[in-house]
Parts: structure tokens; sequence; C-alpha cells
């Protein structure tokens, strides 16, 4: 009998009082002293095991029980960053109009111009032997299932689109993503039943509910496109036919095509080595089977159930690609401290000349990257051949000296994903998000990355003292002010003293950390290299924090780290493109980790600091004196530093803080 039984309904229950002989009262008291001992000590045991359980839970799900790879997506607008993104996360195919991408974007106004001015995070699952983890996205259910791929990969499409002019929709109505798509889910989510076996290759999972559903008869879907009360359900009493791959490239490619007749075999064909082994998802449903969220749905709900289960996390962050919201790619790249970089290129419009901007970000910032071509299924042969050529050329170049491979076999993989840490070897893939080509090589490169904290010397020990870079700042009704970042060194817990600062006049306030989340999970401590959310408070009264009084720059720090806020420092420069020349009094914004501000020239010196120059032109080396304009700023020696003005870039590291 717990505690909770002696209450009933909200009213205390009196004991029952039953008179007993004198001779038996001395038993019934020695009785009832030996049950309440004993219940006393099964309460004891209960409550210390619940005890144990709990900071078991807790400490299990905490960052330092999987490795946590960060990998950065950038890349040109319309490249297919949030929709690779997507389904990469979502384990489904995109319908060629934005589905999958619909499910990634953080505002309404992105999914409405489908451009992307925010920095959205999505996690991606790996066991230790390699599988996904597909969680089911219902809060209620914890059940999970591994992605299983077949060994022998499934042949793509044999017909090659005969222009380059945007594909028309797979077989599947608009409307069947509306209302009859949500019906078919809501038949077959009321029917489905708990604990059901595992879907076969003809079958898929609801993406709300976790749910097997029916196999996918894709000729009946067709239909949808002939009438407006055509509908996706099955006609009672038939069994349609189980879904493959090798169903839905098909059908796609009668779409995409222009030509009935299938182009000859070249290099870029299906029959070729460079995609032969560029195969399908084999166990991923078809477009139409990606419901949209339901309205109202906690988004990454799912998030739980993947880090409690997986040995490893891949963390995307997808940035934006328009060249108007380039000071957020850029400060999403410096601010999260990411291991990896991802470069996305469609294959039909090739390199553009943000995607040579967000590849010079990205050597700038010393980061491995690899090249993801998208868009094979609707790009000519010859287009998709140039692209990959121009890529491989400048790859090579020797501002960029990368060693580009074409991932042609799985056997590959590993191999490459641990050649590419060391910043010599790109590899590159081509891949389709809507026929699945080239899908089964990519997750498998990605369950091999390793971690880069200790060799990219952006990150302390975990013995150090805490210092936490502030990337976000957000006020949660009824829980108060959370910040998101990322550790650089040490560990910090519940109830830990942490000091935050610079504010606008440079000081520094006395905060207490009341709770921590990693991937939306509670945790009692951080380790260093992690990206959590605190929620924290001042210890002051008069103190009290508010959402305005943060700003970009902001950090949290543990004793004996200097609680200081430089106007002034010493940077190693190279001067990557510039019109005129840059001399001093020169204003340019600086970003510096989570810094953005903007800073003025005050000293230039020569590359061996033995005198002072007057300019600095394209390419030259030197040293720059900075001084922020706005604000004092905490800085560390040997970061990177990327400054801009305009079409101005440079890069450089900073030496010494005044």
């Amino acid at each position: 009998m717990g505690k909770g039984s002696e209450a009933i309904d909200g009213e205390k229950m009196e004991p029952l009082r039953v008179s007993y002989p004198d001779d038996f009262r001395g038993e019934t008291e020695q009785c009832g002293r030996d049950e309440g001992e004993e219940r006393g000590r099964k309460e004891e045991a209960t409550g210390k095991a619940e005890a144990e359980a709990a900071e078991h839970e807790q400490d299990s799900a905490g960052p330092s029980s999987c490795i946590d790879v960060k990998v950065a997506v950038v890349g040109d607008v319309d490249s297919g960053k949030t929709t690779l993104v997507g389904v990469l996360v979502g384990h489904r195919l995109d319908d060629g109009r934005g589905l999958m991408r619909s499910t990634i974007f953080n505002y309404s106004h992105e999914a409405t111009s489908g451009r992307s001015s925010s920095v959205a995070t999505e996690i991606l699952g790996f066991t230790r032997d390699g599988r996904e983890i597909i969680p089911s996205r219902h809060p209620s259910r914890s059940s999970q299932r591994l992605l299983s791929r077949t060994a022998t990969p499934l042949a793509p499409s044999p017909h090659r689109p005969g222009s380059s002019s945007f594909p028309t929709v797979p077989p599947c109505s608009r409307a069947s993503h509306g209302a009859h798509a949500s019906g078919v889910d809501e038949k077959d989510a009321g029917g489905a039943q708990a604990g059901q076996r595992e879907p076969s290759s003809g079958e898929f999972r609801h993406q709300e509910h976790g749910e097997v559903g029916p196999p996918f008869d894709a000729s009946q879907v067709a239909t949808a496109d002939q009438g407006e009360d055509a509908t996706s359900e099955d006609p009672p009493g038939t069994a349609p036919a189980p879904f493959t791959v090798e169903s839905q490239t098909e059908s796609n490619a009668k779409h995409l095509s222009t030509s009935p007749s299938p182009s000859p075999p070249s290099l870029f064909s299906s029959s070729s080595p460079c995609l032969s082994a560029a195969s399908s998802f084999s166990s991923v449903a078809p477009p139409h089977a990606a419901a949209r969220p339901a309205a109202g749905a906690p988004r990454n709900a799912s998030w739980r159930s993947v880090v409690e289960e997986a040995a490893k996390i891949v963390t995307f962050l997808d940035l934006c690609g328009h060249a108007r919201y380039l000071k957020t790619t850029i400060f999403g790249l410096a601010a999260s401290f990411p291991h990896y970089a991802m470069v996305v290129i469609a294959g039909n419009s090739g390199l553009q000349r943000m995607t040579k901007e967000h590849l010079g970000i990205v050597l700038a910032l010393r980061l491995p990257f690899f090249v993801v071509v998208t868009k094979i299924d609707m790009t000519p042969e010859h287009a998709l051949k140039r692209t990959v050529e121009s890529v491989f050329k400048v790859l090579k170049h020797p501002a960029v000296r990368k060693l580009p491979i074409m991932v042609k076999k799985r056997e590959e993989v590993e191999a490459l994903a641990n050649c590419v840490a060391s910043g010599r070897v790109c590899p590159v893939f081509c891949i389709s998000n809507v026929t699945g080509e080239g899908l089964d090589l990519l997750p498998a490169f990605l369950s091999k990355l390793p971690n880069r904290i200790d060799v990219c010397g952006l990150f302390g020990r975990v013995d150090d003292p805490c210092e936490f870079v502030i990337d976000g700042v957000f006020s949660v009704p009824g829980v108060g002010l959370v910040v998101s970042g990322t550790l650089r060194s040490g560990e910090v817990t519940q109830n830990r003293q942490l000091f935050l600062g610079p504010d606008r006049t440079g000081t520094f306030c006395k905060v207490l950390v009341r709770s921590i989340h990693y991937k939306r999970v509670p945790v009692a401590r951080a380790v260093r290299g992690q990206a959590v959310s605190m929620c924290i408070r001042a210890t002051s009264r008069k103190d009290q924090l508010k959402r305005t009084s943060f700003r970009k720059g902001m950090v949290l720090l543990e004793p004996p780290l200097p609680l200081r806020a430089c106007w002034e420092f010493l940077a190693s420069v190279l001067l990557l493109h510039h019109n005129t020349t840059i001399q001093r009094g020169y204003q340019c914004v600086l970003h510096i980790g989570n810094v953005r501000q903007p800073a003025r020239v005050t000293d230039i010196f020569s590359d061996d600091r033995t005198e002072k120059k007057d300019v600095l032109r394209t390419g030259d080396k030197g040293f720059v004196k900075f001084r922020f304009i706005q604000y004092a700023e905490y800085l560390t020696e040997r970061a990177p530093l990327v400054f801009r003005e305009g079409r101005m870039r440079g890069l450089g590291t900073v030496c010494e803080v005044c």
C-alpha cells in the first residue's frame, strides 16, 4: 500500500475503530507495530528505487551517453538543402513540390516563400551497428523501429529527363496531400492495433502515429489526377499490390521524362558506375505516405526517444541560402561550432556565386566538408556531368586543396568518413530526394563520421572552468528565461552559479542554472562540446533578467575565467576580395563565434609584425588591430574570425586580446 492510498477523492480516510477484549490488545498492538515497520521499510525501499531509477534515467539521457556530431548544411538558394534534411530525418521521399521541407521550416513565411530565413535544427539517430532510428511522432507512444536497408541496391529509374525543365509531380494530386491523404491516415490509424509486426518493404508506417498501414497501390493513387472526387483509399475487398521503390521510380519517370524512349547509357546513366550504387530507400514510404504534421502537435515530439535509443546523434543545422540572409548563415556557422559542413549543390543549376561564398566561409572556419549534388532526377545528363566537373575543378583549386572522390559503393563509406575528418578528402554524393537515388549511401556515411571535439581546437577540457556560448534567448511562459548555446569547456549542472555577460556596459552578473535540456530532454548535467538549453535566473533581485537584456556575444562563465570584456584585439587576417584597399579607419562587420558587431581598423602591421603598413589589398596577409564600435566583447585567443563589408570578405584568427 503506497502513500496515495491514504486519501480518496481528496478526503482523508479515518481509521476504523473496533473494540477488542483486553487479552487481545497486546497482540494487536504488536502486530500493528510490525506491520507499520514493514510498510515503512517497503515505502523507503520503493522511494529509493524510484529515486535511483529517475536519476539513472536522467543521467542516461544526458549528452555524455551518446556521440553527437554537428553538420551544418550550406548551399545556394533552391539547391534542396531543407528538402534533403527533411527526407533524411523524416525517412520519407519528397513529392517534388516542397512536402518534406515544410516539416523543417520554423516560420510560416518560410513555407510561403520557400526560402529559409532562420537556422533550423533537426536530429538523426543511429544505433551502435549503424542503423537509423525511426521513432513514433505520437507523444503518447515510445515504440521505435529501426530502418533496415537491403543489401542489394534497387535499380533506379530507367528513364532520364530529356530537358532541364522542372518535373511534373509524382502520381499524386495536390488534393491527395490534403483531405484525401488525411482521410487515409485517419482510417488506418483508427484500425491499427498496438504491438503490430514491423512493416515489410511493401508497407508503410504513418508518420504521426507510427502505425503499420496496408501496402500501397500506386496505380490507384494515380487516379487522383483524373478528377477531384478521386481518393487515395483502397477499394474495400481488394488486395492492393505491395509498393516497391522500383514501382515508384518507374512511375515517377513517366512524369519526369519528356520522351518515351530511355536515354542511352553514359557516365551518369542508371548503368553508369558513377551512379551504380546510388540506390533508393528500401523501406521508405512513397511521398504520398508522408502526412504533414497535424495542427497543434508538438514539433519534434520524438526527440526524446531518439536520445534515449541512439548511440550516435547527427545534428543538422539547416542554414539560409539566399544572399539576403547571409549574416544569419555566417552567424549559424560561427556561433554553433559545427564539426562538419554539407555543401548542397543543385545538379541543374551548378555552382553559383552564393555556393562559392558559403564554401569560402567554411574554409575560413577550417571545417571539413563534403558535397551533395541534388536533383539528379530532373537534370539532363550533360548538365549533371558539367556540374560534377565544375565541382571537382573547384575542389582541386590551390585555394581549396581537396581530393574529391565520387562515392560509388557502400564499402567505401567508412574509409571516406574517417578520411574526411582530416580535412584532406572531400566525398561527393549524387542523390535525388524524389526517386531516392543515392539516399542509401548518405546516411551510411553520416553514421560513420567521427566526433571532432578533441581535434578541432575550439573546445577545452572537461575539467576546465565552464564556458557557455549563448546563441539564442527565449521567454517560455511558466518557465522563465531560457538560453541556448554550446558548452565550449568544462561542465554545467543544475543549481550551479555562473556569471552572465558582458552586457551593454561590459559587466557580468551572477545567475543560477535552474534546469538543463539536451535535445529537448531534461538532464542533470551537460559536458563540453554539447549544445543545450538552460533556464537561468538572477541571484539578486535588483538584477532581474529580461529578454531585452540579452544581445549577441554574451556568455556564461565560471571563475577562475577572467570576467572581462575587451574593446580592442589584434588578429592575423587574409583579405580574400576587395575592390579597392583597406586602410586605417575602415569599418566592417566581424563574426567571431557568437559575436557579430561592426569594428574599425586602427592599425595595420606587416606579416612579420616588424613594421606598420598603410593599406591591405586583395590577397594580402597581415596583422590588423580592430576596435569594436558599439560594445565591449568577451574574446578568446585562437578564435577564427570572418569580416565582411558589402562584397568584401576576409578571414583570420584572434592573436591577442588588448
